[in-house]
């Protein structure tokens, strides 16, 4: 065999290995952990993202609208059932403007963003924004906030959840992942995972 033989060989290889690991619209999660999660699209066809397999999918028959819960235990009665869910909102509906004003005029993801904080903070008990910034999914801006809140009619104690908005084609994306304060560390990266592989379709 030549030595321009040899290293073809090699390159190809590695880009084999690279093309395995690097399945489109799962590209965080690690090889290793594939059949740990499956493909999950929304009822409406506009995405799709990777969920943990043994996780309970539910659609409830809104557009655009999703949620993955885990699945319920007699072993941890107790515990709250950490949850994470995909909805759609026309920025128009959300956003407190005259009548005369709805449709035209193009409502920012900061100002949708703010509204929606705006809502959360009046609904939810001892409401705070712990950490915010932006980031990119599938390559659109996204604002993340993480917020802490209590509310008795989901569990006795205080929940933690990751908050993601961004917008595409007139259309607002919100991802939350919500889980018990004590357990929100470890299931974050969970949340981290599923939502890096959100892909429009």
């Amino acid at each position: 065999m030549s030595r321009s033989s040899f290293f073809l060989g090699i390159t190809l290889l590695v880009l084999v290995a690279l093309g395995c690991n690097n399945i489109s619209g799962d590209m965080s999660i690690p090889f290793a952990q594939k059949n740990q999660y499956e493909r999950v699209v929304a009822n409406n066809h506009t995405y799709m993202l990777f969920a943990p397999s043994h996780w309970d999918k539910q659609d409830y028959g809104a557009p655009g609208y999703l949620t993955l819960e885990r699945p319920y235990s007699n072993k941890q009665i107790d515990k709250y059932r950490e949850k994470l869910t995909v909805s759609q909102v026309q920025g128009q509906q959300n956003i407190n403007q005259p009548v005369a004003n709805k449709g035209k005029k193009e409502i920012s993801l900061g100002d949708f963003t703010q509204s929606h904080t705006r809502k959360l903070k009046s609904v939810l008990d001892d409401f705070k924004v712990l950490e915010h910034g932006e980031t990119m999914i599938n390559g659109y801006r996204a604002k993340r906030f993480v917020y802490a809140y209590k509310n008795k009619n989901e569990y006795n104690g205080t929940l933690k959840a990751i908050m993601y908005i961004f917008a595409k084609d007139g259309q607002f994306y919100i991802i939350n992942g919500v889980d018990a304060r004590e357990d929100f560390k470890n299931t974050r990266e969970v949340f981290n995972k599923v939502v890096n592989s959100f892909n429009f379709i």
